[in-house]
C-alpha cells in the first residue's frame, strides 16, 4: 500500500465534523476562531523562526497564499 492510500483510507477517511464553536489551533498553543486567523498568525510566527532562511519574496509569496484563503472561512466546515 502506497503512502497517499494510507492516508486517505486510515485518516481522511477517519474524519469527524466538529461543532463551529471549537477554536481552530494547536494543542497547548494560540487559538483563533476563525481557520484564516489561524493560518495568519502561524504565519507570522513562521516569518520570525525562519526569516533570514528563505528570501523576501518566498514570504511575500506565501502571505500571499494566506490571504487568499482567509477569503474563504465563511466556508469552513470543521473535521
Amino acid at each position: 500500500m502506497d503512502w497517499m492510500e494510507v492516508l486517505i483510507k486510515e485518516l481522511f477517511n477517519s474524519y469527524q465534523r466538529v461543532n463551529k464553536d471549537i477554536p481552530w489551533g494547536r494543542v497547548n498553543g494560540l487559538h483563533r476562531k476563525y481557520w484564516s486567523e489561524f493560518n495568519e498568525s502561524s504565519l507570522v510566527f513562521a516569518q520570525k523562526s525562519i526569516e533570514e532562511k528563505l528570501p523576501k519574496d518566498d514570504h511575500m509569496r506565501v502571505g500571499m497564499l494566506v490571504k487568499k484563503l482567509s477569503a474563504h472561512h465563511t466556508q469552513e466546515e470543521k473535521y
